[in-house]
């Protein structure tokens, strides 16, 4: 899927959603718009496309580490810009840079919560512990 997708995301950042949204929309305001969203967006949605993938590993394997992920990144990322945003005052002029730090940085952070998470993943599983957690949770499950 990524090896689709990273070079669509490329061609629209590019030069593809400023001709698509004017087809669409038929308005030249619109077109401008929508290229400088998709031009700071889009490589945000790279990191979600691959956080996505490396992330069903760990939800597959080990639910309460992707539990713990998740809480690290809104925590430790949302929560902070929650709290901030309504104090720094957010006007027209300044809203879409504010959209891009939030979302677009909570996508990008993450990625690196995942990163993490599937590292020590790995590291229990190359060692053995993995196999043992799983297989207790299987029994209980089953009993």
């Amino acid at each position: 899927a990524l090896l689709f997708e990273i070079p669509l995301f490329i061609a629209l950042s590019i030069h593809g959603a400023g001709p698509f949204a004017k087809f669409l929309s038929n308005s030249d305001e619109v077109a401008e718009i929508t290229a400088m969203m998709w031009r700071s967006i889009d490589w945000c949605y790279i990191c979600y496309a691959v956080s996505t993938q490396l992330a069903t590993v760990v939800l597959a394997t080990q639910t309460h580490w992707y539990l713990y992920q998740s809480l690290i990144v809104n925590i430790c990322y949302a929560l902070p810009w929650a709290i901030a945003l309504p104090l720094i005052g957010i006007t027209p002029d300044t809203a879409w840079t504010y959209q891009k730090w939030v979302f677009g940085g909570s996508l990008v952070v993450s990625l690196g919560t995942i990163l993490v998470m599937d590292t020590l993943w790995a590291f229990y599983l190359r060692g053995g512990r993995i196999r043992d957690v799983f297989f207790k949770q299987q029994r209980l499950l089953l009993e």
